[in-house]
């Protein structure tokens, strides 16, 4: 695709990114540009569209279905924090796993450094934010997913070089105010404070 955005001396902008929702009749690319109506179809053929998301070509989907498990486990109906618990230990190897790689940008450019095509996509603050905000809010009351929260947070911030730092650590702050809202006890406020207990750790073997 990139090769015929440069032929025409133009620009393309994908319209939604991998994974969302395409409504009936939407564009689904904005170009610019001198174009043809050759080059512009080769461009719209490109884009391949699917019934469902698919964690293969959409990784921010893996993370979507463990925050939805979850989610289900903390409802009222379910109240099942263990399960919760066991979904963010996941989240939080996903995290480690890409906490230090690198993460292709939506912008692409050709040999003299014009950007030509943008393909919107999740970067790292969206990744910590899809695995995180909602479990943090619908647990806020839950003793064990408020310690793992904040044990996932401190171990990440360990190994997260500089630049990827600031939204953990707006995220635990979050996590801790919070915790202090739905902890007024002093004693229940320490424990939500103190580290992961060994039985609830997430296991780092195998």
């Amino acid at each position: 695709m990139l090769a015929v955005i440069e032929n025409a001396d133009g620009r393309a902008e994908l319209a939604f990114a991998i994974g969302d929702f395409v409504p009936f009749g939407s564009a689904l690319v904005r170009l610019s540009g001198r174009w043809d109506r050759h080059a512009a179809e080769e461009v719209y053929e490109a884009i391949i569209l699917g019934d469902e998301r698919t964690p293969q070509q959409d990784a921010a989907f893996g993370f979507r279905q463990l925050v939805d498990v979850a989610l289900r486990a903390l409802s009222p109906g379910t109240n099942d924090p263990t399960t919760a618990v066991q979904a963010l230990d996941r989240l939080h190897d996903l995290l480690r796993r890409l906490v230090e790689r690198e993460i292709p940008s939506p912008n692409r450019a050709d040999a003299t450094g014009v950007v030509r095509l943008v393909a919107p996509r999740p970067g790292w603050n969206e990744y910590v934010e899809l695995a995180i905000d909602e479990i943090r809010l619908a647990g806020e009351r839950q003793l064990q997913v408020t310690r793992h929260l904040r044990h996932m947070l401190i171990d990440l911030l360990e190994v997260a070089p500089h630049h990827r730092q600031a939204v953990l650590q707006r995220e635990l702050k979050l996590t801790d105010s919070g915790a202090a809202r739905s902890f007024a006890e002093p004693e229940d406020a320490a424990a939500a404070d103190s580290p992961t207990s060994a039985t609830n750790a997430p296991s780092r073997s195998g």
